[in-house]
């Protein structure tokens, strides 16, 4: 009887476990998603920061089903994104239209998109860590 109370019990214990950490993910997705985020700049390693050119135009949107689309100057893509533990992030299967933007930025924010391995979430600003956490994309909403 002591062993079945014990098994019982530490079946509840582990379901609690479970739904815990499913919560725990939901809400981080949850404050990705619901906005469209505007990138404002780019700070790659060792650069400093540099300005999104004026008149570009790159915004990501995490949609809750961990799709996520948006553009890149000239161009659209779209992709899906997993959240892990620790704000860890990754983003992957990037499809994108290729009209040729002309002196355009779009290269170096699909190459640090892809590279994303985190991000931090403040005062209404997005930073969304590659290359190890030493460069980041500073997004607003």
């Amino acid at each position: 009887m002591k062993n079945k109370y014990n098994f019982n019990r530490t079946i509840i214990c582990f379901l609690i476990l479970v739904f815990i950490s499913s919560c725990n993910q939901n809400n981080n997705v949850t404050e990705l998603t619901g906005q469209e985020w505007l990138l404002q700049s780019f700070e790659p390693k060792g650069e400093g920061k540099i300005q999104v050119n004026k008149d570009e135009v790159y915004m990501i949107e995490f949609i809750e089903d961990l799709s996520l689309k948006g553009q890149a100057d000239c161009n659209s893509y779209g992709g899906k994104y997993t959240i892990h533990e620790n704000r860890q992030i990754t983003i992957g299967n990037i499809g994108r239209t290729k009209v040729g933007c002309g002196n355009s930025q779009d290269k170096i924010f699909y190459e640090a998109l892809k590279s994303v391995t985190s991000y931090y979430i403040k005062n209404n600003s997005l930073l969304l860590f590659y290359e190890g956490g030493k460069s980041k994309l500073i997004f607003k909403n």
